[in-house]
């Protein structure tokens, strides 16, 4: 698997060949523990890309629940590490966030392992982003052998 960091910025660019590796060592190549493909095809990020992955990584214009109703056009993908309290336990996780980039710079963001994996499905068969035309992407909530919710992201 072929990695390439930005000197610059740390994060990792991956060929996305073994997919569960490939997430697996994502956050393991990134210094600041974030992955994009915001300005892959370049060897740098470029400041419009810099400003789209702090304003991704610090909200989303679309909420979870809104990618159940409405497919969201999806050309780049961002996936962070953030820390989730658990309102039960007041138990601190780190957990993965996903943020959907569409082509028009706007944002839509859920924490899922699951819409990760399906991303992942996605990637193997439609390519790593940045997707050109954009994908229409939409969530798909499901539920567990177990009883848990969890969430998978799907081509429309």
């Amino acid at each position: 698997m072929e990695t390439q960091k930005p000197e610059e910025t740390g994060l990792a660019v991956t060929e996305a060949n073994n997919m569960e590796a490939f997430i697996d060592e994502m956050f393991t190549n990134a210094k600041l523990g974030v992955w994009t493909t915001i300005d892959s095809e370049k060897t740098e990020l470029t400041l419009e890309g810099k400003k789209l992955i702090i304003r991704a990584m610090g909200g989303s214009d679309i909420k979870a629940a809104s990618l159940k109703e409405k497919a969201f056009l999806t050309q780049d993908l961002l996936i962070h590490m953030v820390s989730i309290v658990d309102d039960k336990t007041g138990e601190i996780s780190e957990q993965k966030r996903t943020v959907l980039i569409g082509p028009d710079g706007r944002t839509a963001a859920i924490c899922s392992n699951g819409a990760i994996a399906g991303l992942a499905r996605i990637m193997q068969l439609f390519g790593k982003p940045t997707w050109k035309p954009a994908l229409r992407l939409r969530l798909k909530e499901q539920e567990t052998r177990h009883g848990f919710r969890t969430y998978n992201i799907e081509v429309e």
